[in-house]
């Protein structure tokens, strides 16, 4: 495989002096956390949704994501999308219409979900929309950044830049904004350093420089110990009770730093040529489809998502880890979904542009 392409996945940000980063994530109503699951338990406090009330909720999504709504109460209830990971509108509407408090959608892979008719929908109900955009940081629907086009954004960050921590918290309807209890920036302070992350990202730092260019074996190697230290560096809630609690942790000044000179447009381009080296290797096994069959302007995608119809899809990832080529079989769902999901969900594989 062409080495240019581990280069792109594996090396280390590209710095500049700022950058545009208030495009993406405003400064003036956005608040900084450690994890994506705290920034949306936060967003739920900020709407003031109370125990026993319910939002809707993909059923493909990480059960992760749930501690956020289980912390507080907050009953889900599931919708299920289609194959072009989108939602079904007149499901949402019947069930929006039966009390619900909340929808929340997701912008798969960093791609924009149609929003018109949620955006519709949520109107004619009186209802709020979350925008979940944790694969989507950098990302455009036309001109208008994801993440910023419903009621309340959520990001994370780490999944699509080198920090060693980082989610954020967008509110971007005014009465949220100018509701004075939404202040979450002295609860939620910057802290100076957050140790554990900051010693994974360290550990990758000093390994990154030989990663594009030593060959599979030294990257097997190499990410199979970076994982092993990972594993071990993390919290129990992030090895167990994941859909109970969500776990602990601010955001960095250190993270913080990093993230104000990543060359973002850079890091764009870099999204959008991997993307297309991917389709012309992808798009020529035979058991594979695309999910996107284009990359619309504006698109920095989280990686290469596609179908895999073939029979045995772990043997399948091997083949490609036994290439170098780091893949997963996104995400694990909800314990609630597991024997009730539509099938085509675990046919799903995406190939990240992220180490």
């Amino acid at each position: 495989m062409n080495s240019k392409i581990f280069n792109d996945i594996y090396r280390a940000n590209v710095k500049r002096e700022s950058n545009d980063l208030n495009k993406y994530l405003p400064l003036n109503r956005t608040s900084f956390f450690a994890f994506g699951r705290i920034a949306l338990r936060e967003g739920l406090r900020c709407c003031e949704l109370k125990k026993g009330e319910t939002v809707l909720v993909p059923s493909f999504i990480c059960r992760e994501v749930l501690s956020s709504f289980t912390e507080l109460g907050i009953n889900i209830v599931f919708y299920n999308i289609d194959e072009n990971l989108e939602c079904n509108y007149d499901e949402i509407e019947a069930l929006s219409a039966k009390g619900c408090k909340a929808i929340l959608f997701v912008n798969y892979f960093g791609f924009p979900h149609p929003v018109r008719r949620l955006k519709a929908i949520a109107k004619k109900c009186g209802i709020l929309l979350f925008e979940d955009n944790a694969h989507g940081f950098l990302s455009c629907d036309k001109n208008v950044p994801l993440g910023l086009r419903g009621d309340v954004g959520i990001f994370s960050l780490r999944k699509t830049v080198n920090v060693p921590n980082g989610a954020a918290l967008v509110l971007n309807n005014e009465s949220l904004i100018n509701n004075p209890g939404n202040e979450l920036y002295e609860k939620y302070k910057i802290v100076k350093s957050c140790r554990k992350p900051e010693i994974k990202h360290i550990l990758k730092e000093s390994v990154r420089p030989f990663m594009a260019f030593s060959g599979n074996t030294f990257r097997r190697v190499a990410l199979n110990s970076c994982w092993s230290v990972k594993r071990a560096l993390s919290s129990s809630i992030d090895n167990g009770d994941c859909e109970e609690h969500v776990p602990a942790g601010c955001f960095s000044q250190f993270s913080m730093n990093l993230l104000k000179k990543i060359d973002l447009s850079y890091e764009i381009q870099k999204r959008r040529s991997l993307f297309f080296s991917f389709k012309s290797m992808i798009d020529n096994i035979k058991s594979c489809a695309p999910i996107f069959a284009n990359l619309p302007d504006g698109v920095a995608p989280y990686g290469y998502p596609f179908y895999y119809n073939g029979n045995d899809i772990n043997s399948f990832q091997d083949s490609l880890w036994k290439e170098g080529v780091h893949s997963l079989n996104w995400p694990s769902l909800p314990m609630s979904v597991e024997n009730s999901h539509p099938k085509f969900y675990d046919k799903i594989v995406v190939i990240p542009f992220s180490w």
